[in-house]
């Protein structure tokens, strides 16, 4: 086990070895540094630095890696917001987003489901991230050939785009 030092570590680099599990403590902060943040904007600041190596990973197709790592902020989650939370419903559909690309459907469906319920019972069946899941589990069901399934998915999500944002917006039109 290495151990880091706080000088060789940014606060970011520190937050998301937190988050994925590299270190179960962060080292002890320089004198002069500013006072330490909150523990809840800590887990905060370790989510965002674990998603954007999320996001990194995905957009250079390297899936295999950024899978992990997914998974990983999904139980973190889950663990600090409650299985609930729209938090939670946010990274579960961004993990199905990334088995889907690598062609995994069976293990995006449950994902994308559990997520669109969490999204309906915590934010209404019209909120526009509802609408959202329901056109990704509604192309995953396109992508296996089940377009009886799809099409009134799309219809659904396409109908709370224009009530909540109008026919007009660049997401509906």
């Amino acid at each position: 086990m290495r151990i880091f030092s706080s000088a060789q570590l940014s606060r970011p680099r520190l937050a998301l070895m937190l988050a994925s599990g590299l270190l179960v403590s962060t080292p002890s902060w320089p004198v002069y540094a500013a006072p330490l943040e909150a523990p809840q904007r800590l887990v905060q600041n370790s989510l965002e630095a674990l998603n954007q190596q999320i996001v990194e990973l995905s957009e250079q197709g390297r899936y295999e890696e950024a899978i992990p790592l997914a998974e990983r902020r999904v139980e973190i989650v889950e663990a600090q917001l409650g299985p609930q939370h729209p938090e939670v419903a946010a990274s579960l559909n961004n993990l199905a987003e990334l088995y889907r690309l690598q062609g995994r459907y069976e293990e995006a469906e449950p994902l994308y489901q559990r997520s669109l319920g969490i999204l309906e019972a915590q934010l209404g069946p019209q909120h526009p991230e509802v609408a959202t899941n329901l056109n990704n589990l509604g192309l995953l069901y396109e992508l296996q050939g089940r377009y009886e399934e799809a099409e009134p998915l799309y219809q659904r999500s396409l109908g709370i785009l224009e009530a909540q944002l109008g026919p007009q917006h660049p997401e509906v039109a």
